[in-house]
């Protein structure tokens, strides 16, 4: 081959060549940036798909002052490249409560704020009111600084030939991935529960499930009566995880009177030892009267609440209104509460009950009693 043809196979490639050289640089746009942002992150308050109100830290640290920068939210992290919104994504009500972001503007994906950014200078701020993307995976954020808002508003990255007029304005950029996950649910269930027992004896703290005997309280010296009072004890325990607790009614056969009743008695006279009413008292001797107060609770892991009228201590009551009906406190259909568990769950509650009585010197000879029993309803 001579020296001419040499030549024009030289210049023949060396034309490909720089055609090609011009379609690449007509392949992707021209922005001119200072530095790539470094120590950046998007930090999500939650990773939900379309999460509402969504909260978006932002932080990068930038290189070049600027006065403005965009969150881009895109398929690609390739700043230069058209972005495509992910789906479902909306910054419309982008707002910020950090100081420095004097004014935050938002649209589907793009969000401008306006902040005076030194050089060198760490961004941290908070984005709220941004609904999640609807599917699940990877998306990206591009974040680029920019001289002004002017300059950052008119970004425009939908489109190649949008990209390369503001580009010029452009200062730091950099990448960042994020990533959206599907909810899922945990959950369980918890069987309703309620325990309670009674016991002529005191029992451990386990209680129901350890030795109890049947209560059978007779009061009196061998079962006879005087003119002091006498006690006799009954123990329960309660233990619910009813969400507002559960509660304990006392009921009386004693109907018509609420205290004790004498056997093969009618009318007025059935009625020989009559209740405390009124207010918790002390029964004096030669009172004739029957009631009922508290022993030492133990609360368990809750608290047993009284607010019935009934006292520990010395003091006695019967909740019964002696107004000649049937259907009157202790000897109503469901019977009268005594004490609850104020509201809330409770394990292993001891509430000892004190009933007690004594006679005048006018009380009918004779065989007293009134059966009684406890009732206890778990508020679920």
């Amino acid at each position: 081959m001579n020296s001419i043809n040499k030549l024009f196979d030289y210049k023949r490639a060396s034309y490909v060549v720089a055609a090609f050289a011009v379609l690449l640089a007509t392949a992707l746009p021209s922005l001119a940036f200072a530095a790539q942002v470094t120590e950046r992150s998007i930090a999500l308050s939650s990773s939900a798909v379309s999460a509402p109100l969504t909260k978006y830290t932002i932080n990068f640290k930038a290189v070049t002052l600027a006065g403005a920068f965009v969150i881009d939210f895109c398929d690609s992290p390739a700043i230069g490249t058209v972005c495509n919104a992910p789906a479902g994504m909306n910054a419309l009500g982008a707002d910020s409560d950090t100081p420095a972001f004097t004014a935050v503007t938002g649209s589907a994906n793009k969000i401008v704020v306006t902040d005076a950014i030194s050089a060198g200078a760490t961004v941290t701020g908070e984005i709220t009111g941004i609904t999640n993307p609807s599917d699940s995976g990877v998306f990206y954020a591009r974040i680029i600084t920019f001289d002004n808002v002017t300059s950052a508003n008119a970004y425009d990255s939908s489109t190649v030939s949008a990209l390369t007029n503001p580009g010029a304005n452009a200062k730091d950029q950099g990448g960042v991935a994020m990533s959206i996950t599907p909810t899922f649910g945990v959950s369980g269930s918890v069987l309703e529960s309620l325990i309670f027992c009674t016991s002529g004896e005191a029992f451990e703290p386990e209680g129901c499930a350890g030795d109890t005997t049947p209560p059978n309280v007779i009061l009196g010296d061998e079962g006879v009566l005087g003119s002091v009072v006498s006690d006799g004890t009954v123990y329960s325990q309660i233990s619910t995880n009813a969400a507002t607790g559960a509660v304990v009614n006392l009921k009386s056969s004693a109907v018509g009177c609420g205290g004790l009743m004498l056997a093969g008695a009618t009318g007025d006279a059935a009625c020989g030892i009559k209740p405390v009413t009124g207010a918790a008292a002390a029964i004096a001797n030669d009172d004739s009267k029957f009631g009922l107060r508290f022993g030492t609770i133990e609360n368990g892991t809750g608290t047993v609440g009284t607010s019935y009228g009934y006292a520990t201590g010395a003091n006695y009551f019967m909740d019964y209104d002696d107004d000649g009906t049937e259907n009157e406190g202790v000897t109503s259909t469901y019977g009268d509460p005594i004490y609850d568990t104020s509201e809330l769950p409770t394990s292993a509650s001891m509430v000892p009950l004190i009933f007690g009585a004594n006679i005048s010197n006018d009380t009918p000879a004779g065989s007293y009693s009134a059966t009684l029993n406890l009732i206890a309803t778990g508020k679920f």
